[in-house]
């Protein structure tokens, strides 16, 4: 690298573009200090030109860049758990049936049990029927708050 920067030395060449009265054209001038290769250049000024030519050098390595800013923080509030919900009801309808006192009791059954339902009862701690009339019975699954209906189907 130095006798590329010996032989860039050696080419400079001056161009005297002073005007004079006379209007001659511009001469050509070679430098007498950058003929003379028997001293080499003062260090301040051979740093300055290794520098300059290490910026120009296809084959030096690339700056390295700088890296990227980190991403803002940004902080997410989970939303809310859906609440749960409530099991499938465990109930078949069975029927209705009118008793002697001219009352008439639904049965629902569960498990190949009967069990009679009636507005207000409340099932093993767990389902309370809320209402009841022809076409569907309303149970509240206590734990979960959510009504479920059951079909009445006629028979």
């Amino acid at each position: 690298m130095l006798i590329g920067v010996a032989v860039a030395a050696g080419a400079l060449v001056a161009i005297d573009s002073v005007k004079t009265d006379n209007a001659e054209p511009a001469t050509l001038r070679t430098s007498s200090s950058a003929t003379d290769f028997s001293k080499p250049p003062p260090a301040e000024q051979r740093s300055r030109t290794l520098v300059a030519a290490a910026r120009r050098d296809p084959f030096s390595a690339p700056p390295t860049p700088k890296p990227p800013e980190p991403a803002p923080v940004v902080t997410v509030e989970a939303a809310p758990a859906p609440p749960p919900s409530a099991p499938p009801l465990p109930f078949k309808y069975f029927g209705r049936v009118k008793g002697i006192n001219g009352k008439l009791s639904d049965f629902v059954e569960r498990e190949n049990q009967l069990i009679a339902v009636a507005t207000g009862e409340t099932i093993e701690d767990v389902y309370r029927v809320e209402h009841i009339d022809d076409a569907e019975i309303v149970f509240l699954h206590v734990p979960t708050q959510q009504r479920q209906s059951l079909a009445v189907t006629p028979q």
